[in-house]
């Protein structure tokens, strides 16, 4: 749950507590007993919503962001372990079928809606 929490902030920086509890379908007082140890264990700085005082903003330190990204490089050289042991006609054919979903995915893209805080 930590590492899920650590990611939910990465994709929404400045999250506050009380949507990361909504977005870890998990309820306030155990996200906000989460994010105290995470606090404390140096992954999520706290900070104090300029807007809404009442708001408590969090963000990933350093070394949050670290782990994350030795955690990717661990991924990417797995993947590519695992795309060196096919055959070169197969990497093409996957090659082309993403480009292919990429370019639908692009064009069907719903339209931005700017955020209201």
């Amino acid at each position: 749950m930590q590492l899920k929490c650590i990611h939910k902030v990465f994709e929404e920086d400045q999250l506050r507590v009380l949507d990361l509890a909504q977005r870890l379908n998990s309820s306030l007082p155990s996200v906000s007993r989460l994010v105290e140890r995470l606090v404390k264990s140096g992954f999520l700085l706290r900070k104090i919503d300029d807007k809404d005082r009442r708001a408590v903003r969090l963000s990933l330190t350093l070394k949050a962001r670290m782990l994350l990204e030795a955690r990717q490089v661990v991924r990417n050289a797995r993947f590519a372990r695992l795309v060196g042991a096919l055959p070169t006609d197969n990497v093409a054919q996957i090659s082309n079928s993403l480009e292919s979903l990429i370019d639908l995915a692009e064009r069907n893209r719903p339209a931005v809606v700017p955020n209201a805080d």
